[in-house]
């Protein structure tokens, strides 16, 4: 199977180009979105941010995951331990398979993880704000 591999890169001229684009957009008081009637809106999303991260002199790396990932990618993709990963699938919070001896996981629900946690920190945050403010003073 082989793999086809393609780098663009944006030179400065470019990015000058997108942040014109997207200061001149703001000062007439626009919001900026890609229109595109026939777009599916999560490609639309997708394009906004890499402008976004270009006229912002970010650097950015797009790629495709696959649909099965090792645990090792998965816990990356989470923002974990392998460890901490390995306790989520002990405790069924997210399913995994067996492909051997090795631990195999679907890449959206990896992905439903990442969410499901990012979430819990929020309300976390969220809840420690209460908190302190019922308290009247910084925790």
């Amino acid at each position: 199977m082989s793999v086809r591999s393609r780098e663009v890169t944006f030179d400065s001229e470019t990015s000058a180009s997108v942040t014109q684009l997207l200061e001149t957009t703001v000062r007439r008081g626009d919001d900026w979105e890609i229109r595109k009637s026939e777009l599916d809106p999560r490609i639309a999303t997708l394009i906004e941010s890499v402008l976004r991260a270009v006229a912002e002199g970010d650097e950015i790396t797009v790629g495709r995951i696959p649909e099965i990932v090792t645990t090792t990618t998965a816990a990356s993709m989470v923002g974990v331990s392998r460890p901490t990963l390995m306790k989520h699938i002990r405790s069924g919070r997210i399913p995994s398979h067996l492909v051997g001896s090795h631990r195999r996981l679907h890449r959206d629900d990896v992905v439903e993880l990442r969410r499901s946690l990012q979430e819990e920190r929020a309300q976390a945050i969220q809840r420690l704000l209460e908190t302190e403010d019922e308290l009247g003073e910084p925790l």
